[in-house]
């Protein structure tokens, strides 16, 4: 997903969950933004409790990942990705179950 430029730039995903329990979700992501500057997207889990999450500069051709630990319910839990500092893409997310 690109084009996450401006600050009412909004990616979302709904991802469905087996059991509530902690999660590690993978984003799969690149930072080509000037100066060689790192980049956040700000991710709110079910429109709460907004996480700011780093994407260190790597080009715009050169994928990345950046990973979080978070709290998901069984059943649909929506992701919302917004824009924070300077410029990033996101690829692919991968979510696994954390036992």
């Amino acid at each position: 997903m690109g084009y996450i430029d401006y600050l009412d730039s909004v990616v979302e995903f709904t991802i469905q969950c087996p059991k509530s329990g902690t999660y590690i979700i993978v984003i799969r992501n690149a930072n080509g933004s000037a100066g060689n500057a790192f980049a956040t997207h700000l991710l709110t889990i079910n429109y709460d409790n907004q996480i700011e999450i780093s994407i260190v500069n790597s080009g715009w051709n050169m994928w990345g990942a950046s990973m979080i630990r978070v709290n998901l319910n069984q059943g649909a839990n929506t992701l919302t990705f917004k824009k924070g500092l300077n410029f990033a893409e996101i690829n692919a997310l991968d979510v696994f179950l954390d036992e």
